[in-house]
């Protein structure tokens, strides 16, 4: 049996005890990961897959929107000010319904939320800085692949993880260094 895909995003939304996804991009970039990384046991889960290709802000995919819309209408998920996502008590029941059922493996809901956590846990440069580094094929028609990309380098060389805030970034182009003389 092959899973609908609502249900792997509806698994990825109730991960991590429910907490909240707090933008598209992050929902959209957890989803891409969970392709990715569970490609591996692709035979135990058997989900039918949203096909990301290159775009604007790396992988995209048309199906995640549109399994969005779908969850919002069944009342599992809820869809807050400034694009955050919650799980409802109905779409809580219907996760849960799933693994108990073995539609989903324990492990697979294991590595879900460790992914989850992985990608909450970082702000969204951070995020698509470690996705256009790892998956660099899908950062190829980024409209903001270099500015990601040099943020990620000036991070690295001052030994932070991640690439740095926009404030971080804007105060080091407006230090002078202490080679550089003033004119």
């Amino acid at each position: 049996m092959r899973l609908p895909r609502w249900l792997i995003t509806l698994l990825a939304i109730a991960a991590d005890d429910g907490r909240p996804v707090p933008s598209r991009i992050h929902l959209e970039k957890l989803l891409f990961l969970i392709e990715k990384e569970l490609k591996e046991i692709e035979k135990k889960i058997n989900f039918k897959t949203y096909n990301f290709i290159p775009y604007k802000y790396g992988p995209f995919s048309d199906g995640v929107y549109d399994d969005i819309e779908f969850l919002k209408s069944k009342g599992l998920i809820e869809e807050g000010e400034g694009g955050v996502f919650y799980i409802t008590k109905r779409g809580k029941s219907v996760a849960k319904k799933a693994i108990e059922k073995g539609f989903v493996d324990k492990k697979i809901k294991q590595k879900i939320d460790i992914l989850k956590k992985f990608v909450l846990a970082k702000d969204i440069d951070s995020l698509l800085f470690y996705i256009y580094t790892r998956f660099p094929e899908y950062a190829i028609k980024s409209e903001i692949k270099e500015r990601i990309l040099r943020r990620g380098e000036v991070k690295k060389y001052l030994g932070i993880a991640g690439p740095p805030s926009e404030n971080e970034y804007d105060a080091l182009h407006d230090e002078e260094l202490p080679h550089e003389e003033k004119s």
